[in-house]
């Protein structure tokens, strides 16, 4: 199988409208009744993460906010993730790869910041909630994710834990 056709079938959801349109009507709402701040549980995009050459998309931006999960250290990673299967669609990169292919791209780096401490701590207040309540929240990144959406979440934090990867945020502006 081609790597572009298995990072799209990573992401492949047939339903996703259906899906949020159930979660929806479990938290009492509708399309036209949601707001932005109820659809921001699905509301994420990275791209960086399955993308090997990082200076040629970054040549075809010109302001940019990076919020991507980025390598640590060296250290096996444990499989399944949210952005990948296994090892062979995952394009994780250091913080320096990122500064040098933004560089090589023209781009002035304003602002870095590694959020791994604030992930972990988001990711435990999802998990007492969801222990309080017995069940995830109807919306949230678990409709994206799909199928092992728990074991992918928790392979994360568990690769976060160990020091491996963390979210880390970039500002950049073209020069």
């Amino acid at each position: 199988m081609s790597y572009d056709k298995s990072v799209a079938d990573h992401y492949l959801h047939g339903n996703l409208l259906d899906a949020i349109k159930i979660a929806l009507l479990v938290m009492g709402k509708t399309i036209e009744t949601a707001t932005i701040e109820d659809l921001a549980a699905v509301d994420e995009f990275h791209v960086g993460m399955n993308i090997d050459d990082k200076v040629s998309l970054f040549t075809e931006i010109f302001r940019v906010g990076i919020y991507d999960i980025m390598r640590q250290q060296d250290g096996e990673l444990t499989y399944p993730v949210p952005w990948a299967t296994d090892s062979s669609t995952s394009k994780l990169s250091t913080l320096l790869d990122y500064i040098q292919a933004l560089q090589q791209a023209s781009f002035d780096i304003t602002q870095e910041n590694n959020r791994r401490d604030f992930s972990l701590g988001f990711f435990n207040k999802l998990r007492v909630k969801a222990e309080a309540k017995g069940s995830l929240a109807p919306l949230g990144l678990h409709i994206l994710i799909q199928e092992n959406a728990v074991k992918k979440l928790g392979n994360m934090i568990e690769n976060i834990e160990k020091d491996l990867i963390a979210p880390v945020e970039i500002i950049a502006r073209k020069l």
